[in-house]
C-alpha cells in the first residue's frame, strides 16, 4: 500500500461526519504509516484535535485542499502547545527525515494561544500548500527542543536535541505554497535551520512574517523565492553577532502594506541578499518602512 486512510481505516464506519475529535485516530494513522514503511495517511474531511499529534519519519499527512481537510484545535487544547509536531524515535539517529503535510487546513482559535506545525532534529521536512490560521506559532523549526533547553553554571545544554549542545538541527527542508494569517508569527526559527527552500509562499495579516531573533540559533544557506508578506508588522525580526542570520538569499520578495492602521517595519537585518526586492507603496514609510538596524551598520546586498 502507499497510503492509509484515516476515515476508512481509522474511523468507525469509515466516514468523517460531523466534526469528531479524531486525536487518537489520526496519531494511530500515523504511527501505523511508520511501522509499516507507508509512506503516506490520507485525510479528507473536517475534525477538530484536542491534544498534540506527533508526526513520524517518512510520513506525510495528505489532504484533500484547504477546502476540503480541515483539521481544527478544540476550545480545549492545552494553551501553549503544538497541534503537529515532528519526533525522532528512538534509534533514529542523527534525526527523523521525510516527514511532511500537503493541501491540509490547520485551524487554531481565536486566542491565538497555541502553535500550528514544529519540526525538530529533521531533514528533508515537506510542507506543500498548508494553510493556517489563528495561531500563536504557525510553522516552528526547533521550538520544543529549544524551550526544553536546560542552563547550569551558563552552560546551555538541549537534552531532546540529537546532538545537546547545538539546539536542533534541520536541514533541505522546503516550503512551497504555504499561507499563515491571522498569526502572530508565520515562520519562528530556532536551533540549526540551513539549506532551506521556500517557494511562493504568503504570509499576511500578522504581527510577524519571518522571526530570526533567536540568538543561540544558526540561520544561514537558505533561500526564499517568491515570497509575499503582506499587512504585517514587521516583516523580520533578527538577532546580531557572528552567528547571526547571513548568507540568506531573497529572490523576488514582495513586502506590501495597504492598511493605513499599521506601519509594516521591514528591518534590514544585514548579510542577506535580496535580488528583485519590491515594497508597495514604494517610497512611503508610514505604511512599509525599510530600515537598517544592524548595530555594526552592516547592510544587505539588493540587487533591483
Amino acid at each position: 500500500r502507499n497510503s492509509i486512510d484515516l476515515a476508512a481505516d481509522f474511523v468507525p464506519g469509515g466516514v468523517i461526519t460531523g466534526q469528531p475529535d479524531l486525536t487518537t485516530n489520526l496519531q494511530a494513522a500515523i504511527v501505523a504509516a511508520h511501522t509499516l514503511g507507508i509512506p503516506e495517511v490520507t485525510v479528507v474531511g473536517d475534525f477538530y484535535i484536542s491534544d498534540m499529534v506527533l508526526l513520524y519519519p517518512g510520513v506525510t499527512i495528505v489532504g484533500g485542499g484547504y477546502d476540503k481537510t480541515f483539521i481544527r484545535a478544540t476550545n480545549s487544547f492545552p494553551a501553549g502547545g503544538t497541534m503537529i509536531r515532528g519526533i525522532r524515535p528512538s534509534g533514529w539517529v542523527p534525526g527523523a527525515h521525510n516527514m511532511g503535510i500537503r493541501d491540509v487546513y490547520l485551524v487554531g482559535r481565536n486566542a491565538k494561544d497555541i502553535n500550528a506545525i514544529d519540526i525538530n532534529d529533521a531533514s528533508y521536512p515537506r510542507f506543500t500548500r498548508v494553510r493556517m490560521s489563528l495561531f500563536n506559532n504557525a510553522l516552528s523549526i526547533n521550538k520544543w527542543i529549544d524551550d526544553t533547553r536546560v542552563t547550569t553554571d551558563g552552560v546551555i545544554t538541549y537534552p531532546n536535541a540529537v546532538d545537546t549542545s547545538a539546539g536542533g538541527q534541520c536541514y533541505f527542508g522546503i516550503v512551497e505554497q504555504c499561507y499563515a494569517g491571522d498569526s502572530v508569527r508565520c515562520v519562528n526559527f530556532n536551533g540549526y535551520v540551513n539549506r532551506w527552500t521556500f517557494i511562493s509562499n504568503t504570509w499576511t495579516e500578522s504581527d510577524l512574517a519571518y522571526n530570526f531573533s533567536n540568538p543561540r540559533g544558526v540561520y544561514e544557506t537558505n533561500t526564499f523565492m517568491t515570497c509575499n508578506i503582506e499587512s504585517v508588522g514587521s516583516a523580520f525580526e533578527w538577532f546580531f553577532s557572528i552567528n547571526s542570520p547571513y548568507h540568506n538569499v531573497w529572490i523576488n520578495t514582495s513586502i506590501d502594506n495597504g492598511n493605513p492602521a499599521i506601519t509594516c517595519q521591514a528591518k534590514d537585518g544585514g548579510r542577506q541578499t535580496f535580488i528583485g526586492l519590491a515594497l508597495f507603496p514604494y517610497g512611503n514609510p508610514s505604511l512599509v518602512n525599510w530600515i537598517n538596524v544592524n548595530p555594526n551598520s552592516h547592510r544587505s546586498t539588493v540587487l533591483g
